[in-house]
């Protein structure tokens, strides 16, 4: 009964993984499969006979229309599989960028399984970076370096140039060193994939990591992995993404988490946000109802990024397609920043303050606002001057978010209110 109790447990943290079978794509053989003219599925062992843990399918997908240039690499969550995020999948590939749904092993939780009850500080990182290397670190885990994801990245690059050239896979390559381009590869995944992509970022220069849901946390200590924080990061901050649902459990220590990794904020509410650019913040969140399928209708952990929980409008459209386009490619020709940056970088003064903050204002009426790191609004008012005083007076003491629009630029900054 306890083994039956856990599983419930391991299945409510990771819903995705009670998709039904029927909604998978018929995934399987060694040989290619030819799904559409460009789409490929094929098994990790295909590409290396040595690859013996989860041996799913990898999916890639061709860019359609103009291509940039950029592969996108993603990773599914715990116990997840490329199948199951097809509908992102085959929107970044309109996106103009080549991808890389790739299978990996993923049976148990970082934040469960593996460090759910340890004490460890390096927990989190040991588990990724044997994940990640093959590299033994976990006690638990026992993935070698043919199993490894950079093997299986590795392998599978060469499998596509061999068996689809036109594509041009090669170009993801770096030809010096045999290795992965990572300034040409945007990383990106879901839950234990999402905390996978940061990792990556954080060993390697990519051109941004995304990451849906995701999150290294320590729950003995009530704090975010330390590998999130640390000086280390081969990835400059300016190229990381966050987007997550606030009624997901992760949701309660993820602005936590965001600030740890140093993400740009504001969080914004991408349901109600008017900036079709979402004021350049690298942190989103989304309260609208999952998509109800298979008897379960409050996914909201997977709502974010599975189509068959993530919410359509009327016309069958994935309602978060534009900001699925905004995080893995920029902005689209149908999404893109009506305003400017602001010309000259806002500059709170002075900053930290116990209680009044001085901004100056570019020409013109601007709205200005303030936020809390849940992205809700605490201050907020407007002006034609050259400059405002914001009071925080009946604040808590903490990190808030300035935001400052004009006609023509919008801008943001950190405030940091000490008491």
């Amino acid at each position: 009964m306890k083994k039956i109790a856990l599983a419930a447990r391991r299945l409510r943290r990771h819903p995705f993984v009670t998709i039904a079978a029927g909604l998978l794509l018929v995934l399987g053989g060694p040989s290619p499969s030819v799904l559409g003219q460009n789409r490929l599925t094929f098994l990790p062992s295909a590409t290396d006979p040595a690859i013996r843990l989860k041996n799913r399918p990898h999916v890639s997908l061709l860019p359609e229309g103009n291509a940039q240039g950029r592969l996108l690499l993603f990773l599914p969550g715990t116990r997840g599989e490329p199948g199951n995020y097809i509908a992102v999948l085959n929107a970044a590939s309109t996106f103009g960028l080549h991808v890389l749904g790739l299978c990996y092993e993923n049976s148990l939780s970082v934040n469960y399984d593996l460090c759910g009850s340890t004490q460890s500080e390096t927990c989190h990182y040991d588990a990724r970076y044997e994940n990640l290397t093959g590299e033994d670190r976990n006690p638990t885990l026992n993935i070698g370096p043919a199993d490894a994801l950079l093997n299986r990245l590795r392998k599978a690059l060469v499998y596509l140039q061999t068996n689809q050239p036109e594509g041009n896979w090669n170009q993801f390559v770096n030809p010096q060193t045999g290795e992965p381009d990572w300034e040409r590869i945007v990383v990106a995944g879901h839950s234990q994939g999402g905390g996978m992509s940061l990792f990556i970022a954080r060993h390697y220069p990519v051109a941004r990591a995304v990451s849906f849901a995701g999150i290294d946390w320590m729950g003995t200590k009530r704090k975010p992995a330390p590998w999130a924080s640390d000086s280390l990061w081969a990835t400059p901050s300016d190229r990381l993404y966050g987007f997550t649902h606030t009624d997901d459990d992760v949701y309660n220590n993820q602005p936590a988490f965001w600030q740890a990794i140093g993400a740009r904020g504001p969080i914004v509410d991408v349901d109600t946000c008017r900036d079709r650019y979402y004021y350049s913040s690298h942190t989103l969140i989304t309260r609208l109802p999952p998509r109800a399928f298979g008897g379960d209708s409050a996914n909201y952990h997977g709502s974010v990024v599975i189509g068959a929980f993530s919410p359509v409008d009327s016309t069958g459209r994935y309602v978060y397609e534009p900001v699925w386009h905004y995080l893995l490619a920029g902005a689209s020709a149908t999404h893109r920043r009506p305003r400017s940056q602001a010309a000259t970088p806002l500059r709170p003064w002075p900053n930290p303050s116990s209680e009044v903050f001085a901004v100056e204002l570019p020409a013109g009426p601007c709205r200005v606002s303030v936020h809390d790191m849940q992205g809700r609004p605490v201050w907020s008012g407007s002006s034609s001057g050259t400059s405002v005083r914001i009071a925080l007076t009946d604040r808590p003491a903490g990190l808030y978010w300035l935001r400052v629009e004009s006609s023509d630029q919008v801008g943001s900054a950190p405030l940091l209110l000490q008491r």
